[in-house]
């Protein structure tokens, strides 16, 4: 067989191991586990180049700055000599992976589009990032400064003696998927009934989880975290469980609480806000005092 049917007939197979992949976890929160997938069709094509005698190029870039742990893994590579993480991705990325085809094409690995040259790729997602709306653009601003420091599943999860785990699956759950998306030290903190204190000491930082399905449950819920972060605030993971409350009328919920409690008894003067939904990040936002 021509060698270029034999990729042809390899890539196709490939391709098809990626999509039922893709297909039996559509329903996975964590939206780099999807990407990731894409990735290893990459990979899986690049082998099977790799094995019949041909060179594949696989190519990651940056679109302006994206942070600085995407910053040291762009570049162009020869299939087998790129970084460690070379295809890992994370929320709100702005870099495009792609690899180069047989017949010189440059093909896009999460959106699967052939472009007939990497410009035109890049072009392509700088549109996509031009036509972001104003949450997207302040969560990926928000959230810069945790990506220029992530060592996702780096770092430790420690639980406290005398947590109960069973009663604290959230939290559980939470602490992983920081973890897995950020990395750092995590503490999940034992609960004391004489004194407030927040779910996390992440990083040093104290960090509250609460659950919120209304805007009255978002109100209630930030006053109440603001006790619990205040020594030594980090910020406030939130769990979106319902669609009774918009993203913008979350933020606009928070920011009217912490105006009014910061000017009369916490001097809180800046606290971040992760918001989940499914374990993915739909909005991040910072209230500075």
């Amino acid at each position: 067989m021509h060698i270029t049917q034999e990729l042809k007939r390899m890539t196709k197979t490939r391709k098809e191991m990626a999509e039922q992949a893709i297909s039996k976890y559509l329903n996975e929160p964590i939206k780099n586990i999807t990407q990731a997938y894409y990735d290893e069709f990459v990979r899986e094509n690049a082998k099977s180049s790799t094995q019949i005698g041909l060179k594949t190029i696989v190519i990651r870039r940056e679109i302006g700055r994206c942070c600085d742990w995407c910053h040291s893994l762009v570049g162009e590579y020869e299939y087998g000599e790129q970084p460690a993480d070379f295809f890992r991705r994370h929320d709100y990325c702005k870099c495009i992976v792609l690899f180069k085809s047989l017949k010189n094409k440059y093909i896009d690995v999460w959106s699967k589009k052939e472009f007939k040259t990497e410009k035109a790729a890049r072009f392509e997602k700088l549109r996509q990032l031009e036509s972001e709306d104003a949450i997207s653009r302040i969560t990926r601003e928000t959230l810069k400064p945790y990506w220029d420091k992530a060592t996702p599943g780096k770092g430790q999860i420690h639980v406290e003696d005398g947590v109960n785990i069973s009663s604290h699956r959230n939290e559980m759950t939470y602490a992983k998927v920081l973890h897995q998306k950020f990395g750092g030290n995590i503490v999940i903190q034992l609960e004391d009934n004489k004194v407030r204190k927040s779910d996390y000491l992440w990083n040093g930082k104290l960090w509250e989880h609460k659950t919120i399905d209304s805007k009255t449950s978002v109100d209630n819920q930030t006053r109440a975290a603001l006790g619990q972060v205040e020594k030594n605030p980090g910020g406030v993971i939130m769990q979106k469980t319902s669609d009774k409350c918009s993203l913008e009328t979350i933020k606009e919920c928070v920011f009217h609480r912490l105006n009014r409690e910061t000017s009369r008894k916490y001097s809180i003067e800046k606290l971040d806000f992760i918001v989940f939904e499914k374990e993915k990040i739909v909005m991040a936002f910072t209230w500075k005092k």
